[in-house]
């Protein structure tokens, strides 16, 4: 199983940020112990929103489910990454 995390990244304090996306890789590390976890957080820094949302919509072709965390209902990519997993129809788990 291949899980992408999507999470608020953008406009957030990073370590804060880095911590809840490291934290909910490990937890589904594991919980899913053959899984491959695509982790956005660790996309090089630099580059343009285009550009991220390139790599994550790539990303999100790639995976089975994605694993939304919590507070995304204010980020304007995280809605984007949701409305695009359903779209191609992928699976949707939200942390508790």
């Amino acid at each position: 199983m291949i899980i992408y995390i999507c999470g608020p990244i953008t406009g957030n304090d990073f370590d804060v940020t880095l911590k809840k996306f490291n934290m909910a890789e490990n937890y589904l590390m594991e919980k899913y112990i053959n899984a491959v976890i695509l982790n956005p957080i660790k996309t090089p820094a630099g580059l343009t929103q285009e550009s991220y949302m390139d790599i994550s919509f790539a990303q999100i072709r790639a995976c089975q489910c994605l694993y939304v965390l919590k507070g995304f209902e204010n980020s304007d990519g995280c809605l984007a990454e949701i409305a695009y997993a359903k779209k191609i129809a992928r699976a949707i788990s939200y942390q508790k």
